[in-house]
This record gives structure tokens, sequence and C-alpha cells, in this order.
């Protein structure tokens, strides 16, 4: 007996997001899968300390969301990010 899992394609329906992150006077481009997305809003969201680095998404569909973050949470979304291989 087989069974089938479900395939986590990108579909139309299931497009990644694009982060952008500045920190250090540098940019960093990061490609979040659909599965993650929340995940790392929530991160953005998430109470922090003193917000001094800028990270913005949602440029497509909508308006384009910025926020400013902690720099233990830019490193922490980085390091994630590096982990994954999110980073362009």
């Amino acid at each position: 007996m087989t069974e089938t899992f479900p395939q986590y394609r990108e579909s139309p329906l299931r497009l990644p997001e694009y982060f952008f992150l500045d920190m250090y006077c540098k940019h960093f481009r990061i490609r979040v899968p659909w599965i993650a997305i929340q995940a790392v809003v929530e991160i953005v969201e998430s109470p922090q300390g003193k917000r001094e680095h800028a990270i913005s998404w949602n440029y497509i569909p909508g308006p384009m969301i910025t926020r400013e973050i902690s720099t233990g949470a830019a490193e922490h979304i980085l390091s994630l990010a590096r982990e994954e291989g999110w980073i362009e």
C-alpha cells in the first residue's frame, strides 16, 4: 500500500514572498517560501528592544509593508535565511 503525500511545490496560489532587510548599510533580499511567511511576519511583529533596522514586504499584490525591527530580530531572520538558503 502506498501513501501519497502533498507536494509543496510553488503554485500560482502559493507564491513566495520577498522580504527586504536593511541592516548595517547592507541590503538583503530574502525569498521566503509560502509555508514560512507567517513565521517571519510573527518574528517581525514580536515584542523587541530598540528597533533600528527596516524590513519591508508585500509588494505584490498590495501596498508595501515596512516595519522597524531590533538588531536581535534582524540577526535571527538572517541566520534563519542563511540556514534555509533564502538569501538571494
